[in-house]
């Protein structure tokens, strides 16, 4: 990601935090522990912190072989789908460099994953996913490639889940998005409204 904003200049500091997979079991073949990382981060956040927070950018299964080109946030029936005020501003601007890269982008609600603790906050968030276990339908076959009918990530949270199953061309597109995405919000000073 760094290498992707190197292009971009910014007087503002964004941060960032990595988070890798959940495990796939926990001790001797025992249930994975829920996910709680991003949780953990937005609740012991100060009502300073939280206020410095200007959003939350989910980058979540970016790489899926049989994948989409979703973008979370901003749509939807409610607020734990659109996200808190902000969230849309921010979905789209990640939409439009997304669809810079030359791909048709399919605007989704939020689904309560990692960012969800950060939209309880009231923090703006929005989310990017290829797709994990869900199937992809013939539109989308249509419009990205791939195979309808068929899970848009068949590691999904599998052991096979391995760098050879990343699609490198859908990832260096979100990666070049999400740059892009971080350099156009790291001047500001207050949230994004909208």
């Amino acid at each position: 990601m760094a290498r992707r904003a190197s292009g971009h200049r910014v007087a503002g500091r964004p941060r960032g935090a990595h988070r890798a997979a959940p495990p796939l079991s926990g001790p001797a073949g025992t249930p994975a522990p829920p996910r709680t990382v991003t949780g953990h981060a937005a609740n012991a956040l100060s009502p300073d912190e939280r206020s410095a927070h200007l959003l939350y950018l989910n980058a979540d299964m970016l790489g899926s072989p049989n994948g989409g080109y979703f973008v979370q946030g901003g749509t939807g029936d409610d607020e734990e789908e659109t996200g808190p005020s902000g969230s849309a501003a921010v979905a789209g601007v990640l939409a439009e460099e997304l669809a810079a890269t030359g791909v048709t982008v399919e605007r989704i609600p939020l689904y309560g994953d990692d960012d969800a603790p950060f939209a309880a906050a009231g923090i703006p968030v929005a989310g990017a996913v290829t797709g994990d276990g869900d199937s992809k339908t013939d539109d989308q076959a249509r419009q990205w490639g791939g195979t309808a009918g068929e899970v848009y990530d068949r590691c999904y949270h599998a052991a096979c889940d391995t760098l050879g199953n990343v699609d490198p061309d859908r990832f260096d597109r979100y990666t070049r998005a999400i740059a892009a995405t971080v350099a156009r919000f790291a001047d500001a000073t207050e949230r994004p409204s909208g």
